[in-house]
């Protein structure tokens, strides 16, 4: 009878993991340190197009929206690593769990299943009932007899019998609710508010584009200044003579020295401040799945400071004819100008070179990242990943990525903040959890 009932991913996936975890505190109530640092932790996630944070925590949320309850799930297993649990028990049965249930909910959601793809789902759900003990040993719970939980057996037989469970997901007409007629609503006088509530579904597609400023190279270097890109000279230069000499890439070193000997003969570039990935489906309807954010700072209109955004992404590194690695042949980097060349500076330096092997008129100065490990935590499943004085050049910008500090032991240090915790830390994990598709390349 349960296979005669499709579930939704709203009202049992992501319920199940959200409430279940978060709103039974799998930290107990009179742990009040520890709630504390999970909101500490919370606020110091660096920002990222996918996710919506909260700034202020979630230990004390009350009545979760259908928004919060997706959301959550996408940073929640990543803050609670290395967080001490009562007792000196080992953290490692309570991580491998959340990992379970949020690879289900992940798998869950695929558009196309495959036999893998439920073979996937099968083990996952299996994962999460060989370390769910660990909830009844830290006294959040007396047994696991439950409803939404019992469901999640029998999403294998339901994928087969009605498809992917996307069909059947209630957000799609609650979304166009919320759109259509509560957001419609709120934008109207309230008075004859038909007529009106029809009007701005016109315009709710409507996008201000970033505006494009010309910075000199002077200011781009000083680290006192908005971008702080202090290598920005001598790695232009570096990326020049890159496609005017390929065969120095081969010497260790030569690319610096030979450098210094090139003449760039500009003083000031184009600044973007927006990169947008975007996806066309099979009606040609085109949407933006991602963006990268590369924020200097700024004042509002009240003259408050609005602090810089410099947004991580992955990197290809080899561009050769192959078919690419999305883990050996990427790398994070952080994004910290994005510029376009003069057209008379890109044509004397660059205009020699044949057509097919010039570059792009678009350039990024990065920071780079250390290369992934051959291997992921074997609890958690993420990527360690640190600071790197790397020099080497990129392809072309992949997806963006959000990565989350490695969180010391000893608690938050002062001054961390969301804004600036990618410049005063350099140890992060990465994980796949922020986008659906980062999280299928993945698999």
């Amino acid at each position: 009878m349960a296979c005669l009932h499709a579930p939704t991913l709203v009202y049992n996936t992501l319920l199940v993991y959200t409430r279940r975890v978060h709103k039974t505190k799998y930290v107990p109530h009179s742990c009040a340190r520890r709630a504390a640092e999970i909101d500490a932790r919370c606020a110091c996630l660096p920002p990222n197009h996918n996710i919506r944070f909260f700034l202020k925590g979630i230990t004390s949320l009350q009545q979760l929206t259908g928004q919060e309850h997706d959301q959550i799930p996408r940073f929640l297993l990543r803050i609670l690593v290395n967080l001490p649990l009562p007792g000196r028990e080992s953290p490692s049965r309570l991580i491998r769990a959340l990992r379970a249930l949020l690879d289900f909910l992940l798998l869950a959601k695929l558009p196309i299943h495959s036999t893998t793809s439920i073979q996937r789902l099968q083990k996952a759900c299996q994962r999460f009932h060989d370390n769910e003990d660990i909830f009844v040993d830290l006294g959040i719970r007396s047994n696991f007899r439950l409803p939404k939980l019992h469901a999640l057996n029998h999403y294998p037989a339901s994928i087969r019998y009605f498809g992917s469970l996307d069909n059947f997901d209630t957000q799609y007409t609650e979304r166009l609710h919320i759109d259509m007629a509560k957001d419609a609503y709120c934008a109207s006088n309230h008075k004859e508010e038909y007529p009106q509530k029809t009007s701005p579904c016109r315009t709710l597609t409507m996008t201000k584009y970033s505006s494009v400023r010309v910075v000199s190279l002077a200011t781009l270097m000083d680290t006192a200044l908005d971008h702080r890109a202090p290598m920005f000279d001598i790695a232009f230069r570096c990326f020049a003579l890159e496609h005017l000499r390929p065969e120095l890439i081969r010497r260790r070193g030569a690319l610096e020295e030979n450098a210094e000997w090139l003449t760039i003969s500009f003083d000031r570039v184009s600044t973007y401040h927006r990169i947008k990935f975007r996806s066309i489906d099979y009606t040609q309807k085109t949407s933006t799945v991602d963006c990268i954010l590369v924020w200097p700072r700024r004042f509002d209109r009240y003259k408050q400071v609005i602090p810089a955004r410099f947004d991580t992404a992955l990197v290809y590194v080899n561009d050769a004819s192959r078919e690419l690695s999305y883990l050996t042949d990427t790398r994070v980097a952080q994004v910290r100008v994005v510029f376009k060349l003069p057209n008379a500076a890109y044509n004397s330096l660059l205009g020699q070179l044949p057509e097919a092997e010039r570059p792009g008129p678009f350039v990024a100065y990065v920071e780079w990242f250390s290369p992934f490990p051959t291997t992921s935590h074997p609890d958690h499943g993420m990527y360690h990943v640190k600071c790197s004085l790397a020099d080497r050049g990129c392809s072309r910008l992949c997806s963006v990525i959000n990565l989350i500090p490695r969180f010391p032991a000893g608690g938050i240090p002062d001054g961390w903040t969301s804004s600036n915790v990618l410049d005063k830390y350099n140890d992060f994990w990465f994980g796949e959890f922020t986008d659906d598709h980062q999280y299928r390349s993945l698999m």
